[in-house]
């Protein structure tokens, strides 16, 4: 007699088969009688089971694979511990893939794959107690990152305010200073103008235009031919002090240069004007052509 679930042979008084357990129930005279049609039943049986294993969608293989499974509520999402410290975070959490960010070109891409997916990468690759120390962990992660970025965009800061030169510069090319000097009782002759007194003090106001700012500082034209100007000092649009520029002056025709020492010079013309109490008063306005300072200035005689 054969068991005609699994074939096997059983004794003739048993009435359950030893190899899968199923009953016995069939006539010995048939069981006995065509084992060939027992046997052909379970090679029927064993195509059948074969044919479920290699069925990925069955639920017996759905049941033994060993897929893993979805990923648990509050698990998915950005993560700025991934983004913004992408290759250290990668490390500590074993995402190796993240390591790609440092690489040129490929890191700027990567830094945004790891902020989509890192968070699901970092659960899948180590061993969590629960989903709350997961997300405990990431949310230090991503306060470090917050942290770090805003330090480092405050220290730029700083260090570009702390750098930043104390006073304005003025812009100014080596210019040749003409070469006819005249002595300073000339000053002011040629034009049919009183002769200037030397020394004297005179009143700059200076227009930038790249700042819209004016500035004023104190020239003294001394006997001679030398010059001192008394410039201010600005920072953050604020006079903060001052400083002493030196350097010769010169006649030249009907104009006046006065050149400092690191070669750069302003070139006006000299004016009569009245002032608004009636009095005529001297000025020297900036010339159209031979002048270092990109914007306008004018020189008022004080004394």
């Amino acid at each position: 007699m054969f068991c005609i679930k699994c074939g096997t042979k059983a004794f003739p008084d048993a009435k359950f088969c030893a190899n899968c357990g199923a009953a016995l129930d069939t006539p010995p005279e048939q069981t006995e009688s065509c084992p060939a049609a027992v046997k052909a039943t379970h090679q029927a049986n064993a195509a059948i089971n074969n044919a479920k294993a290699k069925d990925t969608s069955s639920p017996e293989f759905m049941s033994s694979s060993k897929l893993l499974p979805p990923l648990p509520d509050g698990i998915a999402g950005w993560s700025w511990g991934a983004f913004l410290l992408n290759w250290v975070w990668s490390i500590s959490n074993r995402v190796w893939i993240g390591l790609l960010s440092v690489i040129p070109f490929v890191g700027f891409i990567m830094v945004f794959v790891l902020g989509v997916k890192g968070r699901e990468w970092a659960w899948k690759s180590r061993q969590w107690e629960s989903v709350d120390q997961f997300n405990r962990v990431q949310k230090t992660w991503s306060q470090w990152g917050v942290g770090l970025f805003l330090f480092t965009l405050i220290a730029f800061a700083i260090l570009t305010i702390a750098t930043r030169p104390e006073h304005p510069t003025i812009p100014m090319s080596s210019t040749e200073v003409a070469p006819n000097y005249k002595p300073p009782e000339e000053f002011g002759e040629k034009q049919g103008l009183p002769p200037l007194p030397v020394p004297s003090t005179w009143e700059v106001r200076y227009y930038s235009p790249s700042t819209n700012k004016e500035s004023v500082s104190e020239l003294h034209l001394e006997s001679g031919g030398t010059y001192s100007e008394k410039i201010p000092v600005f920072s953050q649009n604020h006079q903060v002090g001052s400083y002493i520029d030196n350097g010769k002056w010169v006649l030249s025709d009907k104009s006046i240069t006065w050149t400092s020492q690191d070669g750069s010079n302003r070139h006006g013309d000299l004016f009569q004007e009245d002032s608004p109490n009636g009095t005529n008063i001297r000025v020297i306005k900036k010339s159209s052509s031979g002048d270092s300072f990109p914007g306008n200035w004018k020189a008022t005689l004080i004394n």
